[in-house]
C-alpha cells in the first residue's frame, strides 16, 4: 500500500490493515515518546492511534520533538 509520509511516497507492507500506532512503531521501533502524528491536516490524538486505520494514498505526517536552545 502506498501513502505519503512526511510528503514522500512510502510503501507499507501488504496487509489487511495498518493502524497509526503500527506505523509509528515501524518508523520509531525503539522509542515512541515525544511523537505527534497528523492524518491529512488534522493532528490525531494519541488515544486514537490504536484504532485509526491508515488507508491507501493517506497523507501522514509524523513529528518527533527535539530538544534545543
Amino acid at each position: 500500500m502506498e501513502i505519503l509520509l512526511n510528503d514522500r511516497p512510502f510503501t507499507l507492507p501488504e496487509c489487511d490493515r495498518i493502524t497509526a500506532q503500527q506505523l509509528v512503531e515501524i518508523q520509531f521501533p525503539e522509542n515512541q515518546r515525544g511523537i505527534a502524528l497528523a492524518l491529512g491536516s488534522e493532528i490525531l490524538p494519541r488515544e486514537e492511534w490504536g484504532y485509526q486505520v491508515i488507508r491507501p494514498n493517506d497523507k501522514v505526517f509524523i513529528f518527533k520533538a527535539t530538544q534545543g536552545g
